[in-house]
């Protein structure tokens, strides 16, 4: 690696800081004996070569020699070096563990970012190795890193699919890898049907909803009635203010919606409805800025958010969304402390309470 370092000229290459002739020492770096400098160390990499989620010219060829050290079991922090490919990939990490939509990105042409992106994948091989690591700590990342290359699914699902069949295996492993099956697995094969069913009956309920999730995201007949019951158990949640925990904060509970709304579009406005009610009715932990970010996000109206979105006609809102904005018209003290609320803005709806009446007709 070392060798191999030296002869890239990285002073002709850029991050997001300019030359990227620092990368070989931060590279190294990495093998410090310091904890704290590793640590300090791969901040500056995300910094550098990821800077929030942009990849440069520098970002592909630093990683080779990142996939070397994840490779080798005398690298310190394996696990996280190898969390750290899987942002380098996607630039985002794909938190909700939606099959990646690498065509779009390959339909743009050639960037930065698809080919870091193909440079982390040949880590794949490497990637499926790890899931058998005896360290969670490095079986997880391993697990969460395969579920973002559906193109290698010939290779990645069998060593999730092992995983996940695994009753030894730590549950934050086994919930990973039901997520990667339902991320790179193709939609409708029945090849893991049996290791879903079983697990969607799993005494965890984390595992419970891992298993769900990707037997719904695989459409699965066979499987689907079990699997949207157990769903909804878990969007029911949100009604009652139920947050999932760590480490997912939440998380199960709105894909389980979200997913639900994909499937049983119908019974969206029921489930949804008694959730905003809910939300209306709290009093902000901080002020309702914050909160309303929450509101707009369940109802579904911050797809697509941004501070110069255009105005969204009423007529485009759904059931949901437009009996929102008529309770927002109803409630003058979540306009007092601020006169005009950036969130709605965002969401394409005017931010202040006048604005709202005429927009929605009072």
């Amino acid at each position: 690696m070392r060798q191999g370092l030296d002869e890239v000229d990285w002073a002709g290459l850029t991050h997001a800081y300019g030359p990227a002739d620092d990368v070989p020492a931060l590279i190294r770096a990495l093998l410090s004996p310091d904890a704290d400098v590793r640590g300090e160390v791969r901040h500056e990499l995300y910094s550098c070569i990821a800077h929030q989620g942009t990849r440069y010219p520098a970002t592909a060829p630093a990683v080779p020699f990142l996939l070397e050290l994840a490779a080798d079991s005398a690298t310190p922090d394996r696990g996280q070096l190898v969390d750290f490919l899987e942002f380098v990939a996607t630039g985002d990490g794909q938190p909700t563990w939606r099959r990646y939509p690498i065509g779009e990105l390959r339909a743009a042409g050639p960037s930065s970012a698809l080919a870091a992106y193909d440079a982390v994948a040949e880590g794949v091989p490497l990637f499926a190795a790890l899931v058998g690591d005896a360290d969670a700590e490095i079986a997880v990342p391993a697990a969460q890193a395969l579920a973002v290359f559906p193109e290698h699914a010939g290779r990645s699902s069998a060593a999730l699919a092992d995983a996940a069949d695994d009753d030894e295996a730590p549950v934050a492993l086994a919930t990973m890898a039901l997520l990667g099956l339902g991320a790179v697995a193709p939609a409708g094969t029945g090849a893991y049907d049996e290791i879903l069913r079983r697990r969607m009956r799993d005494d965890d309920g984390g595992v419970r909803w891992a298993a769900a999730l990707a037997a719904a995201r695989l459409r699965r007949p066979g499987l689907l009635p079990e699997a949207l019951a157990e769903l909804r158990r878990w969007a029911a949640a949100l009604v009652h203010g139920k947050g999932g925990g760590a480490p997912w904060y939440g998380i199960r509970e709105d894909l389980a919606l979200e997913e639900l709304a994909e499937i049983d579009p119908d019974g969206h406005d029921e489930r949804v409805r008694p959730i905003l009610d809910r939300l209306l009715g709290e009093t902000p932990s901080s002020n309702w800025h914050n909160h309303l970010l929450i509101i707009l996000e369940q109802a579904g109206l911050l797809s697509g958010a941004a501070p110069d979105r255009g105005p969204v006609p009423l007529e485009a809102l759904d059931v949901t969304q437009r009996r929102l904005v008529e309770q927002l018209c109803e409630r003058p003290d979540i306009f007092a402390g601020d006169d005009a609320l950036m969130p709605l803005g965002w969401a394409g709806l005017p931010d202040t309470l006048a604005a709202l009446r005429q927009y929605a007709g009072r």
